[in-house]
């Protein structure tokens, strides 16, 4: 059973130009989301935003992170300690870096960036992943290390520019790794990546200290011969999710296959589905959301193009709830992200409701609170109604007390409406539109997508 999940969708950055590749992380009681943006391209380069968001959905200012006059990209946060950790990617014409910088549960800087890796040569984009074990946190992403092979580092930073030793490598085995993601368990950490060394993309993993040092050697996470690729991974500290991305060929595509492991990385539940939809499941990502005691998985979906973002939950005795689709404008959403809050847990994405040259950041956060309010949100749906439908020179909205915005059916962004403002058939330059099939959108509660028609 496929569920269709109806709650709150918030606009996180809106700007001009292209925002991409959101990543989030949670305090408890509030979330940050980063992301890079080329708004301001041609004064900065490519740099790093963030805004910090309440577990109900209260969207702060947003903020620049890094606008150094170079480009910062591939930004990943992490919380620990009290603290937010954002690192990103600096691409120059040198060998690439990583740096972080601290930021209090209020967005505010805690002392300067500071660098933590250097000497990458990422020019290909083949990742990087942060993560906390309350304490320290395990920076990780790819080195180049000659004749076109590419390793896995890491290192362990304390606080501003104090780290737990040097850079280390995770796997420098012969052939390529990349893409490597981490995360905590029992204050030791799971690197784990994509493999090369057998001839096809597999999963392989490393357990590794708090301080650094390696606990057992490279073992093999799923080693079918069906290609694996991106790998989200979440945690409970009982136990571990390792889900991924994997080719099941030309006329099923990439789905999405999971693995459940203990904290000596024996494995409890080995290489099931979580999504089998026709076409490509891609990019997972993954959080415990500790109020259900459940594993929730994202990915971006193509079995109905454009890809949408669709989560499903899953227990630690890989007991699961129905598929849930999260995202139902028809136009591109894509490279999702997740994390949980000790109320409910927020989804972000890039999103092409404008254009496909002003991508945007969003996020979804569902309805957490119980039965009685998806009653009472229930009954305040059936009062919404659009007059006359179909119209011809102008419909009314009944009942939405808020911003509305209408999209075309390829789900490019037309006119924005104010609460119970007509709408005459035209766009926001005041051009009559076609005859057609239009979406409108509340902009900030839960309220559904309605559809109208202009003949």
């Amino acid at each position: 059973m496929i569920q269709e999940a109806k709650s709150a969708e918030l606009a996180i950055s809106r700007v001009s130009k292209n925002q991409t590749r959101p990543s989030i992380a949670s305090s408890g009681t509030n979330y940050l989301v980063a992301w890079y943006s080329k708004h301001n391209l041609s004064l900065t380069g490519i740099d790093i935003w963030g805004r910090i968001i309440s577990i109900d959905g209260a969207l702060q200012d947003s903020f620049p992170i890094c606008t150094l006059l170079q480009n910062q990209i591939f930004p990943k946060v992490a919380w620990g300690n009290n603290k937010y950790l954002v690192t990103w990617m600096l691409s120059n014409t040198k060998l690439d870096e990583i740096y972080g910088q601290f930021i209090d549960i209020n967005g505010n800087f805690i002392d300067t960036a500071f660098l933590i890796l250097d000497n990458l040569d990422l020019s290909v984009g083949s990742g990087n992943d942060i993560e906390s074990n309350g304490t320290n946190f395990l920076v990780v992403s790819t080195k180049n290390g000659g004749t076109s092979n590419l390793d896995i580092v890491g290192r362990i930073v304390k606080d501003t520019d104090s780290f737990a030793g040097a850079a280390f490598n995770v796997c420098n085995i012969a052939d390529t790794q990349f893409f490597p993601k981490t995360v905590s368990i029992n204050k030791n950490y799971l690197v784990a990546w994509p493999d090369f060394r057998t001839g096809t993309w597999n999963t392989y993993g490393q357990k590794i200290s708090k301080s650094g040092a390696f606990i057992g050697g490279n073992f093999s996470i799923a080693s079918k011969s069906d290609p694996q690729r991106r790998i989200a991974l979440a945690s409970n500290d009982s136990c571990v999710l390792v889900a991924w991305e994997e080719d099941h060929g030309m006329f099923v595509g990439w789905d999405i296959q999971g693995s459940i492991f203990d904290t000596a990385m024996n494995i409890l539940h080995s290489d099931f589905t979580i999504c089998m939809g026709m076409w490509d499941q891609r990019l997972p990502c993954a959080c415990w959301h500790s109020k259900t005691s459940k594993f929730i998985v994202g990915w971006h979906d193509y079995r109905v193009s454009p890809a949408n973002i669709w989560i499903r939950k899953v227990t630690d005795n890989k007991v699961f709830d129905s598929e849930e689709k999260i995202t139902t404008l028809p136009i591109e959403q894509r490279e999702p992200d997740i994390a949980s809050s000790s109320k409910c847990f927020l989804v972000v994405w890039e999103d092409y409701r404008q254009s496909s040259t002003d991508i945007n950041i969003y996020g979804y956060i569902p309805n957490c609170t119980g039965k009685e309010e998806n009653i009472h949100i229930m009954k305040k749906l059936e009062k919404i109604k659009s007059y006359p439908n179909p119209f011809v020179d102008f419909v009314k909205f009944i009942g939405v007390k808020e911003e509305i915005r209408i999209y075309d059916i390829r789900g490019r962004f037309v006119k924005e409406l104010k609460a119970n403002q007509v709408w005459y058939g035209r766009n926001a330059n005041n051009v009559e539109v076609p005859s057609g099939t239009y979406f409108v959108h509340p902009i900030r509660s839960s309220l559904p997508i309605q559809k109208i028609i202009k003949l």
